[in-house]
C-alpha cells in the first residue's frame, strides 16, 4: 500500500469480526495513519503506523484495546516512492497475533491470549474480514484544511492471504517444581522445535484453582511467546505460587504447560509438583 499523507487524513487497513456486533466480534487494526497534529492527540506523522487490537469486555466502557506504533526505518515514508509501497500484514494464528511492516519475519507487535486484561474476551479464534479505506475527518485525525491534496488516493497494490502448514509443537521438559503453602517454586522450561518455525504462544494452568502458573520467556515482544527463527532451543521459566492459606503443595499439581505453533497446532507437558 502507499498512503496520502494530509490533514485529516485517516487512511487503514484493518479487519472486523464476524461474530457480533462491534465489539463483540473483535477488530484487528493492522495499519492506520494519521497527521502528526490536527485531531485529539497522540497523532503519527508520515514516518509512523500505529496497529491495535480490539475487544469486548465486561470492564473499560465495553471494550479493551491492545496497540504498539511502528515507525519506518531510515527516514522512510507511508508515501515513498521508493519502494512505491510498503508491505503491512499479520502473521495471525489461533491464540496469538504477530503484526509487521515490510518483512514478516521481524514483527514488532505481538500479543496473544494471555495479554487480554480482567474482563476482557480473546475473540480472534473466529473469521474475520478485511477493510481497506481512507476516511477524512474525524475526532483522531482532524479536519482537512487547505493544505489536503485532493483528490487523495490509498493505492493497494495487492492483498495476500496465506494459510500456513501445519507446524508441529515444540518438544519440551521441565523438572518438578518444588514449592510449599504460601511460597513460589519455579522450574526452567527446555523447548526444542524445528529451526525456522518461527513463534511459539506458551501458556501454563495449575490443577488447583487454588494456585497461579505463569510462563516467562524473557522475549523482548511479549514474554509468553518464543522464537525459533534462528535456533532450534529455547529456555523459558514456569513459576507457581501457592497462597499462605494452603498448607501443603498436595493436592496443587500438576500443572500443564501448553504450545501453539503459527499454525494452531499444540503440544502439552505435565510438570509435577513436589511438597518442599
Amino acid at each position: 500500500m502507499k498512503l496520502p499523507v494530509g490533514a485529516g487524513l485517516w487512511p487503514a487497513f484493518w479487519m472486523l469480526g464476524r461474530s457480533g456486533e462491534w465489539p463483540t466480534g473483535g477488530e484487528m487494526d493492522i495499519m492506520e495513519n494519521v497527521p502528526t497534529t490536527g485531531g485529539a492527540g497522540g497523532g503519527l506523522g508520515p514516518n509512523v503506523i500505529e496497529s491495535t487490537i480490539h475487544g469486548p469486555s465486561t470492564a473499560q466502557k465495553g471494550i479493551y484495546s491492545l496497540a504498539a506504533d511502528f515507525t519506518l526505518p531510515n527516514g522512510k515514508r507511508i508515501d515513498d516512492a521508493d519502494p512505491s509501497c510498503h508491505v503491512y500484514g499479520t502473521v495471525w494464528s489461533p491464540y496469538m497475533i504477530q503484526i509487521y511492516v515490510d518483512d514478516w519475519r521481524k514483527p514488532f507487535f505481538i500479543r496473544t491470549a494471555n495479554d487480554v486484561p480482567p474482563g476482557g474476551r480473546w475473540m480472534f479464534n473466529a473469521p474475520f474480514y478485511f477493510i481497506m479505506n481512507l476516511a477524512v475527518g474525524g475526532e483522531w485525525p482532524g479536519p482537512p484544511n487547505d493544505t489536503t491534496p485532493s483528490p487523495s488516493r490509498m493505492v493497494v497494490d495487492y492483498v495476500r492471504v496465506y494459510k500456513p502448514s501445519d507446524e508441529n509443537g515444540p518438544t519440551m521438559s521441565a523438572s518438578p517444581i518444588s514449592v510449599k503453602g504460601g511460597s513460589t517454586g519455579s522450574t526452567p522450561l527446555r523447548l526444542t522445535s524445528r529451526l525456522g518455525s518461527g513463534y511459539v504462544f506458551l501458556t501454563c494452568s495449575a490443577a488447583s484453582s487454588n494456585a497461579a502458573c505463569s510462563v516467562d520467556t524473557s522475549n523482548s515482544l511479549n514474554g509468553t511467546v518464543v522464537d525459533f527463527s534462528n535456533v532450534a532451543t529455547q529456555i523459558a521459566k514456569v513459576t507457581l505460587t501457592v497462597p499462605a492459606n494452603s498448607s501443603a503443595a498436595s493436592g496443587i499439581g500438576p500443572i500443564t504447560v501448553s504450545a501453539y505453533t503459527v499454525s494452531g497446532d499444540k503440544s502439552t507437558l505435565s510438570i509435577p509438583v513436589e511438597r518442599n
